[in-house]
């Protein structure tokens, strides 16, 4: 759920007009803004006699004009899927995109989702540098994911600024420790606080309202989706939070946690687990 989330939010309003950029003489783009929020673009060969596949397989925000999108060609694609949306809350237009082509990242996963969306969700994050997986090259989609493990992710992913001396004042968080800085960084921003008795609890697992809770405090998002939705029947500190996504159309009546609404369901590190379909 978490990752699926991440990959949809962007910023000011222009006139929607279409672009198109050569890329070392090989690969171009065209890029149309769709919304005041959104916009997309399109890969395809300069070359419109070459037939190889084009996958995107993610982008990343530069700074609030600059953005890259990685794709990769030939046999290192495994479906022509040459088109992306782009959300962030942070860009504005116009935008200059920049072009990268790599190596095709599911070689380096062994274990991911068979459901091709929740595959490129995951590896969007992948390139990005935000996630990664194990050094027997597993993923473990499976696997609950913890507090220590989403204030990484939700840092990278927002782009916040950390601080590698950051000296925190939780007793059960020591000060030289791989998350430490992202704790620090998302504590006192208010969006992921202690658990109570000066503790942290980096290595507890995290539930779905905390997820929830934590998007939306982090990312101005403005879909404009206004879906209907249905409060939840259960008091929980999380429904205003919940509610808030769901309006803006980034949580479905489909979620498995949704209708009723289960906030204390444990959220895994992939969104196969949260979500109804027919590859769970």
């Amino acid at each position: 759920m978490i990752k699926k989330i991440l990959c949809m939010l962007l910023g000011l309003c222009l006139i929607a007009v279409p672009i198109e950029v050569r890329a070392g003489e090989r690969v171009i783009y065209s890029f149309e803004q769709l919304t005041e929020n959104s916009g997309r673009v399109t890969l395809s060969f300069y070359d419109s006699k070459n037939t190889d596949n084009i996958q995107i397989t993610g982008y990343s925000v530069i700074n609030k004009n600059q953005v890259k999108v990685s794709y990769v060609t030939g046999i290192n694609a495994t479906r022509n899927d040459n088109t992306i949306k782009i959300i962030n809350p942070i860009i504005e237009f116009p935008l200059k995109i920049f072009l990268e082509e790599g190596q095709n990242t599911r070689i380096k996963i062994t274990d991911l989702p068979k459901d091709t969306a929740l595959r490129d969700h995951i590896l969007h994050l992948y390139d990005r540098g935000v996630i990664n997986g194990y050094p027997d090259g597993s993923f473990k989609p499976n696997n609950n994911i913890t507090r220590q493990e989403v204030t990484t992710l939700i840092t990278l992913a927002a782009n916040y600024a950390y601080d590698e001396n950051a000296v925190t004042t939780f007793s059960d968080v020591p000060t030289k420790y791989w998350a430490t800085k992202f704790i620090v960084t998302l504590s006192k921003k208010g969006i992921l606080v202690g658990t109570g008795s000066n503790k942290f609890e980096p290595k507890k697992n995290i539930t779905i309202g905390e997820i929830i809770t934590i998007i939306d405090k982090t990312f101005d998002i403005n879909l404009d989706a206004k879906q209907a939705f249905e409060v939840p029947v259960k008091s929980h500190w999380s429904n205003t939070f919940y509610t808030s996504l769901m309006e803006k159309g980034l949580i479905l009546r489909t979620d498995a946690y949704v209708m009723p609404y289960n906030p204390t369901k444990l959220a895994t590190r992939d969104i196969s687990r949260t979500r109804k379909s027919s590859h769970n």
